[in-house]
């Protein structure tokens, strides 16, 4: 229903434009009658041959350009452009295109053509480093982080730091108490 809907869309406009011209002249008779219409003379015939022509070429070229845009004019493919839509007004909502344009700023600022010249330079060494075997092993270490670093193990991983850090203190006052009076400091 959707491409009879577009097809009668685009059509319209090229059924306008096919309409005889005021070269034609100004009146129109409307007929209602079953008597045929008068001969057209010479000049009027020349003039509409070559709009048919033209119209014939543009549909031609039209029809299959149709044809593949309605394969393509499907239900997952338009939840697609929604969902894509739908993602860019929320990054670029609420400032963030304005904050994206500021951080592009303050980084061009870092790309000079010097630092580009080293990073040109280190780019063979760094090769060499990455091997399919120290990617896999990177790899590995990040999914291993991934499932360590949960938020519980955070949290009482900082509750653990937090209870320690007064018996560090202590502790190294004391051997800072000790030190000195061994060493008669």
């Amino acid at each position: 229903m959707r491409f009879s809907l577009l097809l009668s869309a685009v059509l319209l406009p090229f059924g306008a434009l096919a309409a005889p011209s005021s070269a034609f002249g100004s009146e129109v008779e409307h007929r209602t009658s079953t008597e045929p219409a008068p001969a057209m003379d010479a000049q009027a015939l020349s003039l509409l041959l070559p709009r048919q022509t033209s119209l014939t070429d543009l549909l031609s070229g039209i029809l299959p350009a149709l044809q593949a845009l309605g394969g393509l004019l499907n239900e997952d493919t338009i939840n697609n452009i929604k969902t894509v839509v739908d993602g860019l007004a929320v990054v670029l909502g609420d400032n963030r295109s304005q904050n994206t344009a500021n951080l592009l700023d303050s980084v061009s600022g870092l790309l000079s053509g010097d630092l580009i010249d080293q990073i040109k330079g280190l780019l063979p060494s760094v090769a060499g480093l990455l091997t399919e075997d120290n990617v896999n092993k990177i790899q590995s270490l990040v999914n291993n982080a991934n499932g360590l670093l949960t938020e519980s193990f955070v949290d009482q991983t900082t509750g653990l730091i937090n209870d320690v850090a007064p018996l560090v203190s202590a502790i190294a006052q004391i051997i800072t108490t000790l030190l000195q009076a061994l060493l008669g400091g």
